[in-house]
């Protein structure tokens, strides 16, 4: 099974870079390139664009769970060329660029924006107010087993991290928000927060209406069936809450500090 989707994900590759060669970038695109790093709404931002109808949702098409791609920057602009009138909605990290890019080396971020950008997609970022609440939805998703959720059900996940582990989390999140900060801000994109634009459903609508107005599309109604998966205070779900906050203080960052 696993080499029969490995084939099949291979072929799709081939036809992107075939399209890519022989045709012409898309009249008046409508495709949408969500560039942001992981617990930051992607998966959710694509699902509600999904919902209106108007985009074909192609996932973390990047990502090297399945495999390496060879050419990224031809794939996945050839995606967009091959759609035939469909509009795409697709996300990248920037580590699927490079340190996840063990085998077939690193692509630059700018690069792949550059093309997508001159193929007339539309390049969207989602933020965090907070890089701590970043790395601690990410570190509930390790204890929970599990990074969305789709049903009502309360849950309470309570964690116990240590401080130098926090903080090496904290480092690596910041670091690769100042390098997509570096590479964004070379092009025109959408820029939405998580916290203000997706963490809470009354802002959804709103979020999606700003893309669709870039790309030209009418307004339709969102839906999605992900959840939050916790709305409790970092001060409920931490455990050891005030050694982390000392830690940060101890760096000069507040709990609250964000990506400049």
């Amino acid at each position: 099974m696993r080499q029969r989707t490995h084939a099949a994900l291979r072929l799709m590759e081939l036809r992107a870079y075939l399209a890519d060669k022989t045709r012409p970038a898309p009249a008046n695109s409508k495709h949408v390139l969500i560039f942001a790093q992981g617990r930051t709404g992607t998966t959710l931002l694509e699902s509600l664009l999904c919902s209106t109808g108007h985009f074909d949702g192609r996932g973390e098409v990047l990502n090297t769970y399945t495999r390496e791609v060879w050419k990224p920057i031809p794939y996945v602009r050839g995606l967009g060329r091959a759609a035939d009138g469909t509009n795409l909605v697709v996300h990248v990290k920037g580590s699927h660029l490079t340190r996840a890019r063990r085998r077939l080396g690193s692509v630059d971020a700018v690069d792949l924006l550059r093309a997508l950008d001159a193929d007339g997609w539309t390049i969207v970022n989602i933020g965090r107010s907070s890089i701590a609440d970043q790395v601690l939805s990410e570190c509930v998703a390790l204890a929970r087993g599990g990074y969305h959720k789709t049903n009502d059900r309360q849950e309470m996940v309570r964690v116990r991290i240590d401080p130098a582990e926090f903080m090496r989390r904290y480092d690596v999140r910041l670091r690769f928000g100042q390098e997509d900060r570096a590479a964004l801000d070379q092009f025109p994109h959408l820029q939405l927060t998580y916290e203000q634009d997706l963490a809470d459903a009354s802002g959804h609508q709103s979020a999606v209406d700003r893309i669709l107005d870039a790309v030209g599309l009418p307004h339709k109604p969102v839906r999605t069936s992900l959840r939050k998966i916790n709305r409790a205070a970092p001060t409920e779900i931490l455990e050891n809450f005030d050694e982390i906050d000392a830690a940060l203080r101890g760096r000069g960052f507040e709990w609250s500090s964000k990506v400049a």
